[in-house]
């Protein structure tokens, strides 16, 4: 899961982006790279990298995120596995990637 969080008495979108990545229902520990992909001007995208904690969970400094329909992807420094997805900026608050199922045999 990842949540958008800003600061309070701030009326602009400044402010942290945080969240939990795990795998196989354990917490993954280590690096990765957090990008957000504007959705019409890639001179606006925002590539993060942070290391995650014990637990999982992470959190960032988040330049001004402006009203958008922003890509979200997170992958680990291997690059051996990314997630993916939409988020629709301010409209919703948080968003949850997980991963495709396998497909069946």
């Amino acid at each position: 899961l990842i949540d958008r969080r800003h600061t309070p008495q701030r009326r602009d979108a400044s402010g942290r982006i945080g969240g939990a990545v795990s795998t196989n229902g354990k917490p993954y520990v280590g690096k990765i790279a957090v990008r957000l992909v504007h959705s019409t001007q890639p001179e606006k995208d925002i590539a993060l990298n942070v290391t995650t904690r014990n637990d999982g969970s992470f959190d960032a400094v988040l330049p001004m995120l402006e009203i958008a329909h922003w890509q979200v992807l997170i992958e680990n420094e291997q690059r051996e596995w990314r997630l993916s997805g939409s988020w629709n900026w301010p409209h919703q608050r948080a968003v949850e990637l997980k991963a495709d199922a396998p497909p069946a045999e």
